[in-house]
């Protein structure tokens, strides 16, 4: 071993001239290094600072897990309060914004935080972890952003099989009153006669004043014959049960109901329609000695279906929001994936359903109207132009992209459910 005072031989001058300048260079650079090392926390070279790729993915999707484990756990641990705090309601706005704010900071700073906080043994160590954590914020995002859609879409049908139930307990509701109240009946009866004598009168004017032999005839001018309500025989289908005559030279008919409306006032047989005196349904007074009695129920029956005709409209105006909620995720997420709202909703939809998951209806009111959107920069609006009664005003339901973090329904000024208390 070599105990004298020049162990690298800058003295000695036996030493060839090629040698003892390289060993010159190679000192001052080796304890540049060192000291400069001393410099960063992790003892990583700091000279690779500012050389690494513009964006971490990881830091900037998985914040608070990142810092704990790339630069210091109190830090993680601020941004993790951070996250809890935004439940808080007032609080909750300022620290959403912190942390929006943050996260994309970390994602420009955060490979040289990591370098400089964190000790690696080598470069494609640095590369492999953060790779890893890249890999962890893409796949935890889009399984947020997966759940988040599945429970849209289950809301979006459990309202729609709500809807739906709705309209067979009316159905049902409203079967059982014509059962029980036979003017009803009558009502419903006459008006299926006059509905027959209208397509067959329509008839009559484009063929030259001949009617139809038969009410199959008149298929094109009423696709679907009604029947009588308390028929117990049902007819085949594009067939009714009321009886249809008319004479050798076509010029006259009778339409005739042959049930039973004696409860109502009616013997049997004796409700017709004819091309000479219209509408013939002589009651009598004797078999309506009820008429009385039912007229409480009858007022009763109007307003039960005013209600459930209200209730229906609440399920339609609640399906609505639901819908225009869906449209509005869509357009959010089109400005993930294209930095900025589409132009019209068409493109948001149709990237958003690109598989076709969900039914057009899905993203449509209920009521037959349209959603209109207005992009404002780096906002939008969607308004629906559907009419959805209860003395809703026109242009509502209304999303807004600029209320609360993700935007919020809007309901007209004063709207109340039929449901609040």
């Amino acid at each position: 071993m070599n105990n004298s005072p020049d162990p690298f031989g800058l003295n000695n001058q036996n030493q060839s001239p090629l040698e003892s300048p390289y060993q010159q260079e190679i000192n001052p650079y080796m304890q540049i290094n060192e000291t400069q090392t001393q410099k960063l926390q992790s003892g990583n070279d700091p000279s690779l600072i500012g050389t690494f790729p513009k964006f971490n993915v990881g830091a900037w999707l998985l914040a608070p897990f990142w810092l704990w484990n790339n630069v210091e756990a109190k830090w993680g641990a601020i941004a993790l309060g951070l996250y809890l705090s935004c439940f808080i309601p007032i609080l909750g706005n300022f620290a959403s914004l912190a942390l929006f704010a943050g996260a994309i900071w970390l994602g420009f700073k955060g490979n040289d935080l990591a370098w400089e906080y964190r000790h690696f043994n080598s470069l494609d160590e640095f590369k492999t972890i953060q790779k890893k954590w890249a890999w962890a914020g893409v796949i935890t995002s889009a399984t947020v952003i997966i759940i988040s859609i599945a429970s849209a879409v289950f809301f979006v049908t459990t309202v729609m099989r709500t809807v739906n139930s709705t309209d067979g307990l009316s159905s049902r509701a409203l079967s059982a009153a014509y059962e029980k109240n036979p003017d009803l009946n009558l009502i419903r009866c006459k008006t299926n006669l006059k509905n027959i004598a209208t397509a067959c009168e329509l008839y009559s004017a484009d063929h030259n004043g001949n009617y139809p032999k038969s009410l199959k005839e008149i298929k094109s001018y009423l696709p679907e014959l009604p029947t009588c309500p308390i028929s117990g025989n049902t007819p085949k289908e594009g067939e009714t049960n009321y009886e249809y005559s008319t004479n050798s030279s076509l010029d006259s008919y009778t339409l005739r109901c042959n049930c039973d409306h004696s409860a109502a006032g009616v013997k049997q047989g004796y409700i017709e329609f004819n091309s000479t005196d219209g509408l013939v349904c002589p009651i009598d007074e004797a078999l309506k000695s009820s008429a009385g009695a039912t007229a409480g129920a009858n007022e009763e029956l109007q307003k039960a279906m005013e209600e459930m005709e209200k209730a229906k409209n609440e399920m339609n105006y609640g399906l609505c929001s639901a819908n225009m909620g869906l449209v509005a995720s869509a357009c959010t997420i089109y400005k993930m994936n294209h930095n900025s709202y589409p132009d019209n909703l068409d493109e948001a939809i149709a990237e958003f359903n690109h598989d076709n998951t969900l039914s057009d209806s899905a993203f449509k009111c209920p009521c037959g109207g349209s959603y209109v959107f207005e992009k404002n920069g780096d906002s939008f609006k969607i308004y629906c132009t559907g009419n959805h009664k209860n003395d809703t005003p026109y242009g509502y339901p209304q999303f807004d992209s600029t209320i609360g973090e993700d935007g919020e329904t809007v309901n007209p000024p004063g709207y109340k459910s039929m449901w609040d208390k």
